[in-house]
């Protein structure tokens, strides 16, 4: 098991969720996008909105097997999901559907097909119209993985 693979898998699940693409489609008849490194709110062209960028986040270790042959470490990512949305009514509705869709896209395959032990929806942060019109939503998705001398 691999970060690498991790985030491979993570990405393509959360763009692939029907849930977080009927999202998408609903509110501004697009398709969700994703960039990889955090990037300033203000720097993504609207044109380019909505969008997940993903972020490494903090880990630890959760242990270590006898003989130092195997490590279990506990890990995420930040997500940020941002989007153009004028209409201050439209952002919160869009705000408050994120946690349960973020939640159900990661059950669905919680184990990042096979790349981590498990992963879940761990925190969640709206920026409550701070950014209006653009709207930022963070999020930490955090997962356990093994890895094997």
């Amino acid at each position: 098991m691999s970060l690498d693979t991790a985030h491979t898998n993570l990405k393509a699940l959360l763009l692939g969720d029907a849930g977080l693409t009927n999202w998408a489609n609903t509110h501004f008849a697009k398709t969700l996008t994703a960039v990889d490194g955090n990037v300033p709110v203000k720097s993504l062209d609207t044109g380019n909105l909505p969008v997940i960028v993903f972020e490494i986040d903090d880990g630890d270790s959760a242990g270590q097997a006898t003989g130092g042959k195997r490590q279990l470490f506990r890990f995420g990512w930040k997500l940020a999901l941002m989007w153009h949305e004028e209409d201050r009514a439209k952002a919160f509705t869009q705000r408050k559907q994120l946690p349960e869709l973020l939640a159900k896209a990661v059950m669905v395959n919680n184990t990042l097909s096979g790349a981590v032990g498990g992963a879940w929806l761990d925190d969640f942060d709206p920026d409550r119209g701070v950014n209006h019109p653009r709207h930022v939503f963070r999020t930490t998705i955090r997962a356990e993985m093994n890895v094997n001398a």
